[in-house]
């Protein structure tokens, strides 16, 4: 599959690595939660070395590479936008549009932008833990699919990774396991959804022994069988 911008024939996230188009230059960027923000800001350089939006005054950019490591199984992927902000729900990743532009925006239309051809999509988990219904979470995941793919971006969502936190353990996975039904059922062109049922969680939305770090969050060895699942 490739998606398309003029004439150019871009590889997409869902062939296989070491295929030879994968020499084609691929723009990529994240949007979610936590498990999305794969950067960190200190006070102030120079801010034109980097292409996400930022405020006057800020940054200096370390990038945090164990959180964008599909883009190391491309010899031409650009990470061109961190639209992931730590603790966020679906609904406020809904709400940054409202905002006023400034570094800590990150909303859908900062991301559209900055042109990239994927979006990889990570979001879910703090809303569910949050209290928020699985119908609520999946009607602002499609949203958000929708707002990206409407722009002729693709967006590859590899569901809510799992969960073995010690809150409301039993019915946080049971709406875990309801939202990644729906999304794998979900049909949209441009839209792909990775099954991460025994990479990442054992099918009963617990996370595999040494995926994660704290129940919540993938740890090394998880964030590389995603990155292998979404590559």
């Amino acid at each position: 599959m490739v998606c398309r911008v003029g004439k150019r024939r871009l590889v997409t996230l869902s062939q296989g690595v070491g295929e030879p188009s994968r020499t084609t230059p691929l723009r990529i960027a994240t949007y979610g939660d936590s498990t999305a923000d794969f950067y960190s800001l200190t006070t102030n350089l120079d801010v034109s070395a980097w292409n996400v939006p930022f405020a006057a005054g800020t940054t200096q950019v370390t990038r945090r590479q164990e959180k964008t490591l599909v883009a190391g199984l491309y010899g031409q992927a650009f990470m061109v936008a961190d639209g992931g902000v730590s603790g966020e729900t679906t609904a406020n990743m809904l709400s940054r549009s409202s905002a006023g532009p400034g570094a800590s925006r990150r909303s859908m239309e900062d991301v559209i932008a900055l042109s990239p051809h994927v979006v990889l999509l990570r979001a879910g988990i703090n809303s569910l833990t949050g209290g928020a219904s699985a119908a609520t979470v999946i009607a602002d995941l499609k949203t958000i699919i929708d707002t990206f793919t409407a722009a002729g971006i693709r967006v590859v969502y590899s569901g809510i990774y799992g969960y073995s936190g010690e809150t409301d353990t039993a019915n946080v996975r049971t709406k875990l396991l309801a939202v990644n039904a729906d999304l794998s059922a979900y049909s949209r062109a441009k839209y792909r959804y990775v099954d991460l049922s025994g990479v990442t969680q054992d099918g009963t939305g617990a996370y595999i022994s040494g995926i994660s770090a704290d129940g919540m969050h993938l740890g090394n060895k998880g964030r590389i069988a995603v990155a292998k699942k979404e590559a």
